[in-house]
């Protein structure tokens, strides 16, 4: 039984309806003021009473980004991220996430003076939903989410579910249709830095030198919680797949999808109409290494 990609709910309502605005009297804040604060106090400062629990923050530009250009009004953001809960979406937990726009300022090098909030937008953000053993499982800031155009959700919805469905019948010993296919790179790279790194004390274990070889085995071991991000409709861009694999028999490319997750997995899935007939899975030490 091949995996399909039909169906699809709404989102939920109910958590994207929650109380979202702007505090009418939020205090003027620098940067180095509002890292100071805890995600909760930030939330309290910035959003208005009412507001879903927040748990987690981001403030200012985040990676590698140059500084706001000199005598140019620069609007730093601030992210907050609101705890997550069971989705109404079949299978999956949902949060959202508060972007928050503070007025524009002048940076004198890297310093800005103090200033409040002016705009706000929310985004929802999914997770696929696994149940841990204190019953946790949408919570927690350090859960992985992926965000996901409000075009392609349904379909991404189906697309893991899918998946997990796939992975659920290998786990039980069932058959399926589907090709899975490993590319267990980091078994590799382990074994290279054995090779050139002789101190036992950071030597990779004997499970992290063999490298996975049998498709529903890596299938098995995906972390589907755990996935980051999924973009629809690709034609492959992680460099496993080859014409053979997208050109169906009616010498048509078939739809191509890719996701990742756990930091160290990357799939790319192929598509025969609504079916997966394809799972190509790498794995490998992400960058740096």
């Amino acid at each position: 039984m091949c995996g399909s990609v039909k169906g699809g709910h709404m989102p939920a309502l109910w958590l994207l309806a929650a109380a979202w605005a702007l505090r009418a009297d939020a205090p003027a804040l620098t940067l180095p003021q509002a890292r100071a604060m805890s995600p909760a106090q930030l939330g309290d400062a910035l959003l208005a009473e009412g507001h879903p629990k927040i748990i987690g923050a981001q403030v200012g530009v985040q990676g590698m980004a140059p500084p706001p250009p000199p005598n140019t009004p620069f609007q730093s953001p601030i992210a907050l991220i609101a705890e997550g809960a069971e989705s109404n979406v079949p299978g999956f937990c949902e949060r959202t996430v508060a972007h928050i726009l503070l007025a524009p300022v002048i940076f004198t090098g890297t310093q800005a003076p103090p200033a409040s909030p002016v705009h706000l937008d929310t985004e929802p953000m999914y997770r696929w939903r696994t149940t841990s053993k204190d019953g946790s499982s949408c919570e927690g800031v350090e859960t992985h989410y992926f965000r996901v155009d409000p075009t392609d959700r349904q379909q991404a919805f189906a697309l893991i579910r899918a998946l997990a469905d796939l992975q659920s019948r290998v786990k039980k010993g069932r058959s399926i249709k589907t090709n899975v296919r490993i590319d267990d790179r980091q078994a590799i790279q382990n074994q290279e830095f054995a090779r050139t790194n002789t101190d036992p004390r950071i030597q990779p274990g004997p499970a992290e030198l063999t490298p996975i070889v049998d498709g529903k085995v890596a299938l098995m071991a995906l972390p589907l919680a755990d996935i980051s991000s999924i973009t629809l409709n690709l034609q492959s861009w992680l460099g496993g797949l080859e014409d053979k694999d997208i050109i169906g028999a009616d010498g048509q490319r078939r739809a191509v999808a890719s996701l990742f997750a756990g930091g160290e997995w990357s799939v790319d899935l192929v598509l025969d109409h609504d079916n997966i007939v394809l799972v190509h899975i790498i794995h490998e030490v992400p960058p740096p290494f």
